[in-house]
């Protein structure tokens, strides 16, 4: 898949290594047990119908919001939708608050952040279902990046998933070694459509939606004894990514972010 952050790198390598482990997160997104991660013939085509708008959005990425940039999309889901549009940034507002919250700094970690919590909706067969689904996605990936908690992101794959994939952030944060500070959300997704388009012959099970992935240029990586590291022009650089959604056994799957 795309590569969004810095490689992941095993705890207890250079200095340098294991700050990169701060952010390695969305490089490391894995397809759920079972699944390929990897497009079927029919998700290919259906991809190539936007390869030429993407293409261009990504060499210009103020193209993002220009009508050229979604023009192929709202209409071609076929899911039931309560008409609202889901173009641009993803946004998720259910929390859970425990305590002050105490926001990360270059001394300290942030405290008490409120914890994503698996919207209502999140299980719907629906455009805004899938966009609950996603949203809870980012935000738990997000949550992960900053407090090395991996319980809400273990809701969309399975428990155990987060010590499986994301040893050295858990490490890191557990002995304080290192933190994200400077932004509550490291990881941005901006849709280029309304709606997913569904795969030609999956029956309304299958789903691409296009955006763009990138990181927060605001985002710092802390790491003891180390200079802090600012977000690189690179790593802030909009890159098209299709999430591939499957709605199984009632409810939504995310098998890939390539």
């Amino acid at each position: 898949m795309t590569t969004f952050f810095t490689r992941r790198t095993a705890l207890g390598v250079a200095a340098a290594g294991a700050l990169s482990a701060l952010t390695a997160c969305a490089s490391d997104i894995r397809p759920l047990a079972g699944g390929t991660g990897s497009a079927s013939p029919s998700e290919a085509a259906t991809a190539s119908e936007t390869a030429s708008e993407t293409a261009s959005a990504s060499a210009s990425p103020s193209a993002a919001t220009s009508p050229s940039a979604s023009a192929s999309a709202s209409a071609a889901s076929g899911l039931p939708s309560s008409g609202k549009s889901y173009k641009g940034a993803i946004k998720f507002d259910s929390y859970e608050k425990t305590g002050e919250y105490v926001p990360a700094s270059a001394t300290n970690p942030a405290e008490n952040m409120p914890k994503p919590v698996p919207p209502a909706n999140m299980k719907e067969h629906s455009v805004d279902g899938a966009y609950a689904f996603l949203s809870f996605w980012l935000a738990s990936l997000n949550y992960l990046m900053m407090t090395g908690n991996p319980a809400p992101i273990e809701h969309i794959y399975y428990n155990g998933y987060g010590w499986e994939k994301y040893q050295s952030t858990i490490k890191l944060y557990a002995s304080g070694a290192g933190w994200v500070y400077g932004t509550e959300t490291p990881y941005i997704v901006e849709l280029l459509t309304d709606a997913p388009r569904e795969v030609p012959g999956s029956d309304n099970t299958r789903f691409i939606w296009e955006g763009y992935s990138y990181m927060d240029p605001k985002m710092m990586r802390h790491y003891r004894n180390q200079p802090e590291k600012a977000t690189s022009a690179d790593e802030s650089k909009k890159r098209v990514a299709r999430f591939r959604l499957e709605y199984k056994d009632g409810k939504w799957e995310l098998s890939s972010a390539a």
